[in-house]
């Protein structure tokens, strides 16, 4: 337990009392999970988990429940350098994607590959060294700006968290705090607005220096100054790394090299922007509504591709995203 503890203080920032009572269950759970097939000295195996060619999905099946399959027949991959965005309503299968290649659950059928390797045989804590993962729902906890950024790891230099926060568009933000990193965030960051909350998350992804970025795009609504801030600082956390994201604004993620659109649990189409236009489907649809919302109401949040909540599967699903916080692979 107090193994466990110390390494709440590594995860992606913090929640409430219950919550995080709840991740250190979760942590538990994972260190004795049968999927990890227990080993002596995993702390002291440093060997890196080889990420040269490419993720691959491999006709994966899963349910939550064992009784309806929220995925099914899931086959894609994902280059080493590529930005990948996933699209489709909500329920079709997103985050859930996410989730099994972070190993929070364990896929029924199919395989899920690392450079032709089943992520089932990686050890958990040197899979998740691999990723960072950026959520639309930051998570802060009561401390210094410093410490939120870097997650109280004193292994990563103050230098590195001031470039990583000039890169994002931040610096000038904290510099005009009294107390600069050393200004206290309050409980959940409510001291700090959505857009700042956004950038922070930036930092801290940007100061860890992921190979792989997951990134689950903001819905929500900010200034036009701030989502151009925004915009720029996320070009450049994806920069050089293979990114994998849950795109909500269609307009932001054009430029991907693939884009993959879900609809209940199935890959309906994949290409390039220009190629899915083309194809006259479900993802020029949805495209062309966007722009038509983005026109007319530019208040709007930017969520036209979700749909309307689809009961269990969507329920799993939020727990799934509560889940993720786990995740920040800084074990």
């Amino acid at each position: 337990a107090q193994v466990a503890g110390e390494r709440i203080f590594e995860i992606l920032g913090h929640e409430r009392e219950d919550e995080m009572i709840e991740i250190e269950r979760r942590m538990e759970k994972e260190d004795s999970a049968k999927a990890d097939k227990p080993e002596n000295n995993d702390d002291e195996d440093t060997r890196p988990v080889s990420f040269n060619e490419s993720i691959e999905f491999k006709d994966v099946v899963f349910s939550y429940d064992g009784k309806r399959d929220v995925l099914s027949e899931i086959s894609f991959e994902v280059k080493k350098g590529e930005k990948v965005a996933l699209v489709g309503h909500t329920g079709s299968g997103k985050t859930t994607i996410l989730s099994l290649l972070l190993r929070f659950y364990q896929i029924n059928s199919g395989v899920i590959t690392i450079d032709g390797i089943d992520i089932r045989d990686i050890r958990l804590k040197r899979l998740r060294r691999k990723f960072a993962l950026v959520l639309q729902d930051v998570t802060l906890f009561p401390g210094k700006i410093i410490d939120n950024i870097r997650l109280l790891n004193d292994e990563i230099a103050e230098e590195k968290v001031v470039e990583a926060s000039r890169s994002v568009n931040m610096l000038d933000f904290i510099n005009g705090k009294e107390n600069g990193f050393d200004t206290q965030i309050a409980e959940r960051g409510s001291n700090l607005s959505m857009g700042e909350r956004q950038l922070l998350s930036f930092a801290r992804a940007l100061a860890y220096d992921p190979e792989i970025l997951v990134l689950d795009e903001a819905t929500s609504s900010v200034d036009p100054y701030t989502e151009k801030l925004i915009q720029d600082a996320l070009q450049k956390i994806q920069a050089g790394r293979t990114s994998i994201i849950v795109a909500h604004r269609l307009s932001t993620i054009v430029n991907a090299d693939k884009i993959i659109v879900l609809d209940s649990g199935k890959i309906i189409e994949s290409g390039t922007h220009e190629e899915l236009l083309a194809a006259n489907g479900k993802y020029k649809n949805l495209y062309e509504k966007q722009q038509k919302v983005e026109k007319t109401a530019p208040a709007d949040d930017g969520n036209i591709a979700e749909g309307e909540k689809s009961g269990a599967e969507d329920d799993a699903a939020c727990e799934v995203r509560k889940a993720a916080r786990e995740c920040l692979v800084t074990e």
